[in-house]
Parts: structure tokens; sequence; C-alpha cells
């Protein structure tokens, strides 16, 4: 028999973050719970409409309609390889909402079979230059948002920390000054990027580039406004930048039509906004047999699922240049996983992993307290 339970959870921030688009005060995810056999496994989304065109009530909706039994009828869970295959063919919806089911689903099958979720990488046709054996040494990205200042993170002056993202594209002036004051914060011992959060036009990207030139930007993360996105080539040729995309590359298809248009030299690649863990490898695949470079990216809301299975994602696959995911965790003013799920510092990644599946079950406490609303799936 099968059950599922749907809810949408709001958990204070400790700290507000903002970018050019918004100010957030809450982390706001989906998380879908499925249990069967006496097995549980969850899921879960965090809709932007300006990423994927998804609201939270749109994958609501979606989610309200389906038909988890059919579904759970096409799935072969008799090796890790057949579960992989048969839930990458499932006819699921949209992209935040699909990862939420791919999740759940997954995190249930690996856990009546006794796998944890990253061993489904190796059981796919994957490039071998892509699929790692053995955990990698993580870059590790913390983000500069435009209400912190670069002496916030001085703390980490020191730690493994590999990586800073600082959030742009209010006012040239001040972007400069806040990233001028992290490259002397932190020297050569760290990479920078710029991420504007698709703000720019053509011009206000060239002067940003080259305003910015002498601090050693390594990409531009979606600096373009949407209707620009097909000056991409354009502003990489202009520039002399490396463009990271994000909001532009989100489905396979959209990565394709991108490395063809010549449109960037990266990848931001986040399960929320790829279609969960599965889609993720996929874009992953593109981007390394096209020569360019992929970040793991996380989505400010995040509540522990998608952390945990993203880092499932960073242990598995080889060349990814800056790692998010911990951080944001640190920042939610309580958590719904029955275990602490935060980065290390000492070894450089998230723990809080242990057992198959995904590795972090939620708290059914935690789920009705913090839920806005919830309701049970006919299955």
């Amino acid at each position: 028999m099968i059950t599922a339970t749907l809810h949408q959870l709001k958990i204070p921030l400790k700290r507000a973050f903002s970018h050019v688009l918004a100010t957030r005060q809450h982390a706001e995810a989906i998380v879908l719970v499925v249990s069967a056999d006496g097995a549980t496994g969850a899921g879960e989304c965090v809709p932007r409409p300006y990423v994927t065109g998804e609201t939270f009530d749109s994958v609501w909706e979606t989610l309200r309609r389906l038909r988890l039994r059919e579904l759970c009828a096409r799935i072969d869970s008799s090796s890790p390889g057949a579960l992989a295959r048969t839930v990458e063919a499932l006819p699921l919806p949209g992209l935040a909402a699909r990862c939420v089911v791919e999740l759940a689903l997954l995190d249930l099958h690996c856990a009546r079979g006794g796998w944890r979720l990253g061993e489904l990488a190796h059981a796919l046709d994957l490039p071998a230059a892509l699929v790692s054996d053995a955990p990698q040494p993580e870059t590790i990205s913390v983000p500069l948002d435009m209400g912190s200042e670069p002496g916030d993170l001085a703390h980490l002056v020191g730690s493994r920390l590999g990586h800073v993202k600082v959030k742009v594209g209010a006012d040239l002036a001040a972007d400069v000054r806040r990233v001028a004051a992290c490259r002397e914060l932190f020297g050569s011992t760290v990479t920078m990027s710029v991420d504007a959060n698709m703000a720019w036009t053509v011009e206000e990207t060239l002067r940003a580039a080259d305003a910015l030139h002498r601090f050693d930007i390594a990409w531009f993360e979606e600096p373009l406004q949407p209707r620009l996105r097909e000056r991409y080539a354009e502003v990489r040729a202009r520039a002399g930048i490396a463009v990271m995309l994000d909001e532009a590359a989100c489905s396979s298809a959209q990565t394709r039509r991108a490395i063809a248009a010549g449109a960037c030299d990266l990848i931001n690649i986040r399960l929320s906004k790829q279609g969960g863990y599965l889609p993720a490898l996929r874009i992953a695949e593109l981007a390394q047999r096209a020569g360019l470079r992929f970040q793991h990216g996380t989505q400010v809301g995040q509540v522990g699922v998608l952390n945990a299975a993203g880092r499932h994602f960073t242990s598995s696959v080889r060349g990814i240049v800056a790692c998010e995911g911990g951080p944001g965790l640190a920042n939610l003013s309580d958590y719904p996983t029955r275990t602490r799920i935060e980065l290390d510092w000492n070894v450089g990644h998230l723990v809080g992993l242990a057992g198959p599946g995904i590795g972090a079950s939620l708290d059914p406490a935690k789920l009705r307290a913090y839920s806005t609303r919830s309701m049970e799936l006919s299955a």
C-alpha cells in the first residue's frame, strides 16, 4: 500500500538573504513524503517563477493530481540501474514538481533496496570521466548577499573556503566596492564570481566586466536580462569574460540550445530547477561532453532533503568547480530533518548522510510545526 503526504514548509531564517530580485526572510519549500511496505522516502523542491516558471501554487496543484500508484507500477527496483532507468523515464511534469516526486521515489526505493542515492550515478551510462568511484574534494562556495558586507565573511579567512559568490546588479559602484573588499580580505586564496541575477543589459554587463576586471573574476553568473539571452555569445566575445548560466539552463533542451549557441562557459546545476537528481546528472553529462565546467548550486529556501541529495551528486561527479549548500542550512532557525545536515568545515563537505537512500528523513513533528498547508495525496 502506498501513502503520500504533501507539505509546504516555511521556516524563519536567522538572517534575511537578498539579491537583486528578492529578499527572503524565510526558507520555504514543498516536501513530499511517500511510504510503502514499511519504508519511507522524502523529496523536496523550491519553486521559483523566474527560474522554471513554476510557483508554489502551480506545483501544489500538479502534485495534487499525481497518480502515485500508476507511477510506482512503472518502476523496476530490482537493481540500482533498473531503478535509475525506470524513474528517469517516468512522465513527470514540470521541473521543480518533477524534482520533489523523483527524489521521494528514489529515496523510497533506495531505502527498500539498501542503496545510497549516489550509487545510481554509477548505474547510468555516463562517461567514465564524469563519474567518480570515491568522494571528490569539494571547493566550498559561500555567497555574499546584498544585505551583507565582506567583513561578515572574515571568520572564514584561513578556512576550507574555496570560492566566494558576490551578489551584484543594483549599483555598479557598490558592486565594485564590495568585490574589492572581498579580494582584499581573501587575497588570492579563493576564486570569486559575481551573480547579477539577470539584472543587466548588454552594455551594463560590458561596463561591469571592465570595472571588475582587475579583481580576477572567475565567471559572471547569469548577467543578462531574460529578453537578451540570445546575446550571451556576443557578450562573451566582447567582454572577454566567462559566463555561467543558471536560470537560462534549467531543462536539458535549454542547456543544449545554450551550448549550441556558444552562450556559456559554465552551468550552475541546481537539483530543484533541473528536475531532480537524475536530470542533474544528465545536465552534467551535457556540460562535460561539450567541454564546459559546472558548479553544484543551491537555492535559498532549501530545508535539508535537497542539500543531502546534492551531497550525493557532488560526491559522485568529477569536475565540479564549486559546491554550494552548507552555509544556507546554517541560516535556518530550525531544521525539519531528524538529524542536522550541515557543512563540516573540518572535512569540507556536508555531513549527516548515513544509511540508504538520501539520508535526510523528515521529522513528523517538525513537519506539523512548520507546514503552512498539508494534504494526503490519493495514491
